[in-house]
């Protein structure tokens, strides 16, 4: 039983161990990171308006054609630290470093400090889509790309996000336990706030293709009803 008592809480622990986490978590530690934050708004608030009619984007969006002052080389060195790109020879591996991908999204979205962070949800639900779409593309070399390329964007975004802190809980701290799937669509599906639709439906692809528990513990189902307001968030 005491031994028991000092295992590592599944999702702390899954978080902690996950490759893309690990970058994440490494990133917001990096000081030169923390200094071009600030640098980024300065510019496009001098640049705003040039920014706006030239891209016809929003501030957030005009921020990503700045990037490459200085922070795409630093994102591109933290993700080749990590391995998770490496030796990428086949599908089959090209299909294992999706699968990490799109789990990293669904923890690193789970464990903001602030909770549903509005980018970070944009980070699961687009990792999916990537996955749906990759048999489109018409050859290994370009599924390799489009994953390599969403992950280092996927990356930039967290910075341009101001490296929001990332906090790991347990499972088994929400609540009244887990809803059952049937109960968070019944809820899920006549609401018509089209993100909450996206993430349920994201989370419940990803566990019917592989399995309910990740890391130890039915995180898919914990996030969807957390999302759902049908939990609230074990902050």
């Amino acid at each position: 039983v005491r031994a028991a008592q000092h295992e590592p809480p599944p999702l702390a622990d899954g978080f902690l161990r996950h490759p893309l986490c690990g970058v994440l978590l490494k990133m917001r530690r990096d000081v030169r990171l923390q200094r071009l934050i600030p640098l980024l708004q300065e510019l496009v608030d001098a640049r705003g308006d040039e920014l706006l009619s030239t891209t016809g984007y929003g501030r957030f969006s005009s921020r990503l054609f700045l990037i490459q002052d200085g922070a795409l080389d630093i994102v591109q060195e933290h993700l080749d630290a990590s391995g998770l790109l490496h030796d990428i020879g086949d599908e089959q591996q090209l299909s294992s470093v999706m699968a990490a991908v799109m789990q990293g999204m669904l923890l690193a979205y789970a464990s903001t400090a602030v909770p549903d962070e509005f980018f970070m949800l944009h980070g699961l639900t687009s990792a999916y889509c990537v996955h749906v779409l990759l048999p489109r593309l018409p050859s290994f070399e370009a599924r390799r790309e489009a994953v390599r390329v969403y992950c280092r964007d996927v990356l930039c975004v967290y910075v341009l996000r101001n490296l929001p802190e990332l906090v790991p809980w347990r499972v088994q701290d929400i609540d009244g336990g887990l809803p059952s799937w049937d109960e968070i669509k019944r809820h899920t599906v006549p609401e018509q706030e089209e993100h909450l639709v996206k993430v349920v439906f994201t989370c419940l692809r990803l566990e019917e293709e592989f399995g309910a528990e990740l890391m130890g513990a039915e995180v898919y189902r914990a996030v969807a009803a957390c999302k759902s307001h049908l939990r609230k968030w074990p902050r």
